[in-house]
């Protein structure tokens, strides 16, 4: 069993968890909880209990910033440590 990794995402107006465990990736939304991502591609994901498109954008070769699509608007997360 592969241990937690746990990553943040600061957001306009919140800070958003995205935690990989064994293969499976989850998101926790403050107010929101937790759910799992479903990948498109090994860098966009979508969710089933809501109509977003998540992108992990890389720089560098390491993930800089989460990108979530909602009704045509994208919104951007910083990766913070």
């Amino acid at each position: 069993m592969h241990p937690l990794r746990t990553r943040r995402y600061q957001f306009p107006h919140r800070v958003v968890n995205v935690t990989r465990q064994d293969a499976r990736l989850y998101i926790n939304v403050p107010m929101d909880g937790r759910s799992e991502l479903f990948a498109e591609t090994p860098t966009q994901f979508f969710l089933k209990v809501r109509p977003w498109t998540l992108t992990f954008v890389q720089e560098g070769g390491r993930i800089t910033r989460l990108d979530i699509l909602e009704a045509g608007e994208i919104v951007a997360g910083k990766r913070i440590e």
